[in-house]
């Protein structure tokens, strides 16, 4: 199993659904998107996306289970590198 480093674009950001947002706190979401920096074990990955998690663990019952992590939209990733 990999441990990778990728910088990537978040796109996750969502309109609020508990109050109510003016045109230009919404373009504000738009404009002020973060890069982001995650490092984690690649437990899979197909031509669209890669999945990294921080932890692995094997279960005698289960066998390879993973805890906490992002997919990420390969199209959103400007850097990547094996650590």
């Amino acid at each position: 199993m990999r441990r990778e480093y990728i910088k990537w674009t978040d796109s996750g950001y969502s309109i609020r659904s508990d109050v109510w947002q003016t045109p230009d706190e919404i373009k504000n979401l738009v404009e002020h998107n973060k890069e982001v920096e995650t490092i984690g074990y690649n437990i899979y990955e197909d031509s669209d996306w890669i999945c990294l998690v921080q932890s692995v663990h094997y279960d005698e019952f289960d066998g390879e289970v993973a805890r906490g992590g992002y997919l990420i939209y390969k199209k959103c990733i400007i850097e990547r590198k094996l650590i």
